[in-house]
């Protein structure tokens, strides 16, 4: 009985708008080419930059991966989306980079799982 309590009473706060789900909680989400295509992904974090700009045709990436006051590089990649929605990023067209899980899209930020790290991009123009 106490556990179908807790589970009526979390479904009701839920329900409720009472409380956000966290990102982890989020299901992934299908990644469409409309959602990058002309855009660019800028990581919001302490440590690291991650620069993702997606030309408006086609399908490459310009990349800027590194750490802050520190090592950067600049890879030129290829993306695509996978049969299951994810967004990959490939150094050539058979080599998966980074593989992003699409968490939360809006017009201004992008929740993404990379490898077992939730990650918050700012959605910006390419240009």
């Amino acid at each position: 009985m106490k556990h179908i309590a807790i589970i009526v009473l979390s479904a009701l706060i839920y329900g409720c708008g009472m409380i956000e789900p966290s990102p982890r909680q989020l299901k992934a989400q299908i990644w469409l080419p409309d959602m990058i295509s002309g855009k660019r992904l800028t990581l919001l974090d302490d440590d690291m930059m991650m620069s993702l700009a997606f030309a408006d045709s086609g399908d490459f990436v310009a990349a800027t991966i590194g750490e802050k006051g520190g090592w950067i590089a600049s890879p030129g990649m290829i993306w695509g989306i996978s049969s299951d929605g994810r967004l990959l990023l490939k150094s050539d067209k058979d080599t998966v980079m980074h593989e992003l899980t699409l968490l939360e899209y809006t017009n201004k930020l992008i929740v993404v799982r990379r490898g077992k790290d939730i990650e918050t991009y700012k959605v910006g123009k390419y240009n």
